[in-house]
């Protein structure tokens, strides 16, 4: 159990860089608002990885933080970021439910019970990302888009 929820911890820092990479690209491009949503939710990344960290120390856990593998993401085009956003999600989830999975498998109920937490906030996640690639794969141009985005963001 351990393992993996180190493991998680991991992730979801790489999760925020690679969102901080993607808010510096629309940063270097002039989407302004597009890089400010990416910082937003580099933070959340951020914020479930001190979840994570919090946790293990509650329980009284010693751990080492994993090795955090480089963003190696070429973005070819505006969209990019919006379906790579959506797969990092959906892999998130995958993770999170393995991690469910081995609690339930080792009657370790208070880490199933703790997990809810990551689990309702991880479908609100991946929905948004989903969403947000919606409108970025719409036909219109990408000053509209960003607004459209961070409307989404701020409901």
């Amino acid at each position: 159990m351990v393992n993996l929820l180190v493991r998680q911890l991991g992730h979801e820092l790489f999760n925020h860089a690679l969102y901080g990479t993607f808010a510096a690209y629309y940063a270097q491009n002039g989407l302004w608002r597009l890089s400010d949503y990416f910082k937003s939710r580099a933070f959340e990344e951020y914020h479930h990885h001190e979840w994570l960290r919090d946790y293990l120390c509650e329980c009284h856990v010693e751990f080492s933080y994993p090795l955090i593998k480089s963003v190696d993401y070429k973005i070819l085009d505006d969209a990019g970021p919006f379906v790579e956003s959506v797969n990092a999600e959906i892999l998130t989830t995958q993770m999170i439910y393995e991690i469910f999975e081995a609690a339930t498998a080792e009657k370790d109920y208070q880490t199933k019970l703790w997990l809810k937490r990551l689990i309702d906030e991880q479908v609100e996640e991946e929905g948004l990302s989903l969403r947000a690639l919606d409108i970025a794969e719409m036909d219109i141009d990408w000053l509209t888009k960003q607004v459209e985005i961070m409307e989404l963001y701020r409901k």
